[in-house]
């Protein structure tokens, strides 16, 4: 796990020292090494580290921050070579099947035993086709001096980001938004057009962002620069192919098999590797298998575990957390870290929007930020169960998809009616009972749109008509389609059944967009490497051939996954409620929270920038603060976007 900055310009060459001071922003991602590569303007290149090693101006610029994990001597430094001159590569990431493609690559003298030297070489050897061959994360770039071409390339599912942006004078690239800025050349803008995208999924998916100019390079892509030009190209696409006729039994084998293999490859590391361990099904069914993996090992294996809690958390879901937690802590021979914090939220808000880069209005990201905080004392390297519930039906809100597109054939007066008898509910309910209202909310709102939208408005904090009256009459109008990018998956995958379209939504954005982004960010601003062997290829693939039924229906949820969790997890962990980060916003609000909700969604600030009618978050902030309704997420999402603009000096 590294960080990655460049540029391929086609006009007059810039000093060494932009790439510099590019990677150089990224310092964190990568504190163990770094190093430079460059070709000059009369397309000389050279490698260098320090300043005095400098070529001067140059034209192709490779950057790169080392965070060591395998190989851990100078043979894996980077930017790296072929023997030959030919290809150096940069690259963010890890390839999990280094050791099976070293085995295929048997003309190779290797030189070092990293992920990184077999990645290049097989990229020499095979080119873009070797894509679909690694079981990695990864953000690379590859200059060919031959060709004259950079490659920039994201891993299939985007777990690793790419930033760039094209301007007259070429292109440039990054792990992170921040390595752009030195060579942006002016001050950062809003794309205003893209606000009601932001606020309706509180992230903007692939492949824009909300910073005028600047893309993220889409998952399963590449794109290639050079004399002629950059062309984009589409490597890797899911693909459901459910197989129907393999029985129930067949499956469940396979799958703990594959899993296995998957987790085994994520354990490959030079350095220790610990687990992030929420007490949920995902969580805990890796740490069992990382267990089992070692049974037979010739030292004894204990995992290091990390489970997160909060002093002034009242949430039901913590404490659920903390118990199941306890649970597998008396179940297993693990090292367990629990880890009771009682930060600010009011000094942490703050922190964590501008580690994120972006705004993402996920709390969420919130309890990855401090409990990686806390593991990166003593571990680089972490595990996470994310991923599961896209690949494998874990999410409620399927079945509400489900419902809701089953329901939009009912007759408008019933719709009509039990839409306003859902919202006539209480707010003065309490947590599950709250949760249920507010579905009940966004299910009977949601018919009134078209297959797909209502799944997307079930995800969202925000209707339609909030938009209406919170977004001023000049913003109002040069919005673009806020479900465009959402559609555009839709249509790839239509012929699918409910489901399966539902966890290909998911996995094309809110997977990409929000839990990856934030885990990669909130890691590594701690300089930690987040592995997710739920997203290895491996199981990718059986999941694009697993039939739905076998994934999610209108009762269950992880259908074939929670029975291989059973061969190992208590039966109490494997029916508990599907529960999220239990973070208290609504009281938040009410009490910690509201003063920098009211300084950041100020009448006077609000018209100063002419994007919302000041009318509507006050009202909003009225009516939480006296309780009349419960605009937690709304409020959080808003806050959001304006620390950002702050963090960043966004001109709107």
């Amino acid at each position: 796990m590294c960080g990655i900055a460049g540029f391929y310009l086609k006009s007059e060459p810039v000093p060494c020292t932009l790439l510099e001071e590019m990677t150089d922003k990224i310092a964190h991602r990568g504190p163990d090494d770094w190093g430079y590569f460059g070709v000059g303007g009369l397309g000389t290149p050279r490698l260098w580290k320090n300043p005095s090693g400098n070529p001067g101006p140059i034209k192709i610029g490779m950057g790169f921050r080392r965070l060591s994990i395998l190989d851990l001597s100078p043979n894996g430094a980077q930017p790296m070579q072929t023997p030959d001159g030919r290809f150096t590569l940069t690259f963010n990431g890890q390839i999990y099947n280094y050791v099976e493609l070293r085995r295929e690559l048997r003309e190779v003298n290797f030189r070092s035993t990293s992920d990184t030297e077999v990645l290049l070489h097989a990229l020499a050897q095979w080119g873009v086709d070797g894509l679909r061959r690694f079981d990695g994360m990864f953000a690379l770039a590859i200059y060919d001096a031959v060709k004259e071409t950079t490659t920039i390339v994201r891993d299939p599912l985007g777990i690793k980001p790419v930033y760039y942006f094209e301007d007259e004078r070429g292109i440039f690239y990054g792990s992170e938004i921040r390595a752009l800025l030195p060579a942006f050349g002016r001050k950062p803008a809003l794309r205003s057009e893209l606000v009601a995208r932001y606020l309706l999924a509180n992230w903007v998916p692939e492949p824009d962002s909300l910073f005028q100019g600047i893309k993220k390079l889409e998952p399963g892509h590449f794109l290639t620069v050079g004399r002629d030009g950059v062309k984009h190209q589409r490597y890797w696409e899911m693909e459901f192919r459910p197989e129907d006729g393999v029985s129930s039994s067949t499956w469940l084998e396979e799958l703990s098999e594959v899993l296995q293999v998957s987790v085994n490859r994520q354990l490959r590391s030079d350095v220790p590797v610990g687990f992030f361990l929420s007490g949920g099904i995902d969580s805990s069914l890796l740490v069992a298998k990382a267990l089992e993996a070692n049974a037979n090992a010739p030292t004894a294996f204990k995992p290091s575990t990390f489970t997160i809690g909060f002093q002034w958390s009242k949430s039901k879901e913590f404490e659920l957390d903390l118990h199941y937690a306890r649970m597998l802590r008396n179940k297993f021979d693990i090292d367990y870290h629990e880890i009771i914090l009682e930060p600010s939220i009011v000094s942490l808000l703050p922190r964590v929007t501008e580690v994120l880069e972006e705004p993402v209005a996920d709390p969420a990201a919130i309890c990855s930020y401090l409990i990686c905080e806390a593991a990166s004392r003593s571990h680089k390297v972490l595990i996470s169960g994310q991923g599961g519930d896209e690949l494998f039906g874990g999410y409620p809100v399927y079945q509400g998809g489900w419902v809701a597109s089953q329901l939009q054939s009912m007759p408008r007066f019933l719709s009509s009616f039990f839409r306003a008898t859902s919202q006539a509910l209480p707010y003065a309910a309490r947590g599950r009972e709250l949760r249920t209202v507010h579905r009940l909310q966004k299910l009977f709102l949601s018919l009134q749109s078209p297959w797909p939208e209502p799944f997307f408005m079930l995800r969202s904090a925000f209707r339609l008509g909030d938009l209406a009256e919170l977004l001023t009459g000049d913003l109002a109008s040069s919005q673009l389609d806020p479900f465009a990018r959402h559609l555009e998956h839709y249509e790839r995958v239509k012929g699918s059944d409910r489901f399966h379209q539902m966890m290909f939504l998911d996995t094309k954005t809110y997977l990409t967009s929000t839990n990856l982004a934030y885990s990669d960010k909130t890691s590594m601003a701690h300089s930690v490497e987040l592995r997710v062997p739920l997203l290895g290829m491996e199981m990718v693939r059986l999941a694009e051939r697993l039939p739905s039924r076998f994934k999610a229906s209108l009762g269950e949820s992880k259908i074939l996954l929670k029975q291989v969790a059973e061969r190992y997890l208590p039966p109490a962990l494997i029916t508990r409620r599907k529960a999220g980060f239990g973070l208290p916003l609504r009281d938040w609000f009410q009490k910690d929270l509201q003063p920098l909700a009211y300084e950041l969604l100020s009448e006077s600030r609000l018209k100063h920038q002419g994007l919302f009618d000041p009318a509507t978050p006050s009202r909003w902030l009225r009516e939480h603060r006296e309780k009349v309704a419960d605009h937690s997420m709304k409020l959080y999402s808003l806050m959001t976007f304006q620390l950002w603009l702050e963090k960043f000096s966004v001109t709107v």
